[in-house]
């Protein structure tokens, strides 16, 4: 991730801690660059080619998300991903069936991990289909 790129993220989730904006602020608060905002690696999917959801027809929406950090993530860096699909299951109701998808997306620098996103997806599958 850029400066630029880290600049209109935190804009955009309106965050207003300098740390995001200005280098020197920055290193001030003991980072070498400018850190991601905490929410910022779900943009990392856009990098991964996901072959479980690329011919996905039916309706998807994000259920729920949690970070845990083991290093502050920082521009100008170079992360190695690993995103992992670790359990599918379903569930029936009166409006039909979803289907959950729940993910860990690993984050290394240097072979070491700095960072996991947890995520679930949910599928509502469409009644009649296969």
């Amino acid at each position: 991730m850029t400066r630029d790129e880290v600049r209109r993220f935190a804009k955009g989730i309106m965050e207003e801690d300098l740390i995001y904006f200005d280098e020197e602020k920055a290193r001030e608060q003991g980072f070498e660059d400018l850190p991601l905002p905490v929410t910022m690696p779900v943009t990392f999917w856009r990098y991964f080619s996901i072959p479980w959801l690329e011919k996905v027809n039916e309706p998807l929406i994000h259920g729920k998300q949690g970070f845990e950090y083991q290093q502050p993530l920082i521009c100008n860096h170079t992360y190695q991903g690993q995103l992992i699909l670790n359990d599918v299951y379903e569930k029936s109701g009166s409006k039909g069936t979803m289907i959950f998808l729940e993910h860990t997306l690993n984050l290394y620098f240097q072979n070491e991990l700095h960072a996991q996103v947890f995520t679930t997806l949910i599928l509502f599958k469409k009644e009649g289909a296969s």
